[in-house]
C-alpha cells in the first residue's frame, strides 16, 4: 500500500500549482460495500496522512456506488464533474470504466485481479494489482480436502471476478474437478445460494 500513496503523492505533486490547504482534491471509487476494498482505502487513507497529505491539505470524495456498472460510471462521472486531480479506484471494474470517463485526470487502481487482462491500461493509469496464481490456490485447496466438484460464487458483472473463473475453468483438467459457477449481482444474491447436492467444496 505504500506504493500507491506514493504514486497518489507525486500525481498530486505533479498536478500542484500554488494552493490553499484543502485545495487537491482526490476522487475515489470504492465497488459496494467489500471489505477487502474498505482494508485498501484505510491503509491508503493512512499512508496519505503518514505522508503529510492530511484533511488540511487534500479533500478526498468517496462514491460508495452499488455494485453495478450503471452506479460504477455515475460514481466516476461525478468525480469527474467535481474536477478533482486524482482518482483513485478500488477494484477493476470501476477502474476500467474511469478509463472511458477521462484521458486527462491522472487514474490510479489498487485491488485488480489483472490488470492488463481486462483492459486497464492507458496513458493517465497506473497502480497495483493484486494477482494471486489460482493454479496455487487449487494445490493448497486439493491438500486440504479431496473435491471433484468446486462451487465458485462470482460477480459476471466485475471483469476481474470473470477473469478469475475463466483461469480456474481452465485448470479443471490438470487437477481433476469440475467447476460449479455460481453468479451473484446482490449480497443478498451469495445469502441465498445453496451448494448442497451441486459441489463438494
Amino acid at each position: 500500500m505504500r506504493t500507491i500513496t506514493w504514486l497518489i503523492c507525486a500525481a498530486l505533486l505533479i498536478c500542484a500549482a500554488p494552493a490553499g490547504a484543502g485545495d487537491k482534491t482526490i476522487g475515489v471509487v470504492m465497488a459496494g460495500n467489500i471489505g477487502y476494498y474498505q482494508e485498501l482505502h484505510r491503509a491508503f487513507a493512512n499512508g496519505m496522512i503518514k505522508e503529510g497529505f492530511d484533511r488540511r491539505k487534500v479533500d478526498t470524495l468517496l462514491q460508495m456506488p452499488a455494485p453495478d456498472p450503471l452506479s460504477w460510471t455515475n460514481a466516476v462521472r461525478k468525480l469527474v464533474v467535481a474536477d478533482v486531480n486524482v482518482l483513485v479506484t478500488y477494484g477493476g471494474a470501476p477502474a476500467a470504466l474511469a478509463i472511458r470517463e477521462t484521458k486527462s485526470i491522472p487514474i490510479i487502481y489498487a485491488g485488480v485481479y489483472d490488470p492488463a487482462g481486462i483492459g486497464v491500461s492507458a496513458r493517465n493509469v497506473t497502480g497495483i494489482s493484486s494477482k494471486v496464481p489460482i493454479a496455487s490456490l487449487l494445490k493448497y485447496a486439493k491438500k486440504l480436502t479431496s473435491f471433484t466438484k468446486l462451487a465458485v460464487v462470482y460477480n459476471e458483472l466485475e471483469p476481474d471476478s470473470v477473469k478469475q473463473v475463466e483461469e480456474l475453468t481452465a485448470l479443471e483438467n490438470q487437477y481433476g474437478f469440475q467447476t460449479v459457477k455460481m453468479a451473484v449481482k446482490r449480497l443478498d444474491d451469495a445469502r441465498a445460494l445453496t451448494y448442497a447436492g451441486k459441489a463438494d467444496a
